[in-house]
């Protein structure tokens, strides 16, 4: 899948990898950035399907053991379903509660829809 450039730009610039830490292909994001990167989706045809969030610590990266998804609704048009699915990512990254020592990242999986 090709994803949108100003996604990809994102990823590059900022985005964390949780290779090493985690042996996962997960590239992740600050809160601001995760918010930014999914808003770059809305009338590409490529939507948030769900996530898994990650926290920075002073002794490295944890896992949050947090996660959110988003599916089509029957009848729901592509164009309608990726505004929904950046939406909800959005407001899942801004409501994340926080937590005292621990940096929220989030990894965001993302979807090519027809």
């Amino acid at each position: 899948m090709s994803l949108p450039a100003a996604y990809s730009r994102i990823l590059s610039g900022q985005g964390i990898s949780m290779m090493e830490a985690f042996h996962t292909e997960d590239i992740a994001l600050t809160a601001d950035d995760a918010i930014a990167a999914a808003q770059t989706l809305v009338g590409e045809r490529v939507a948030v399907i769900g996530g898994d969030v990650f926290y920075n610590t002073a002794n490295g990266f944890e896992l949050a053991c947090a996660t959110w998804y988003c599916k089509p609704a029957v009848g729901e048009t592509v164009d309608a379903f990726v505004t929904r699915s950046v939406q909800e990512t959005c407001d899942y990254v801004r409501r994340f509660p926080t937590v005292a020592g621990k940096t929220a990242l989030f990894a965001l999986v993302v979807a090519q829809v027809f």
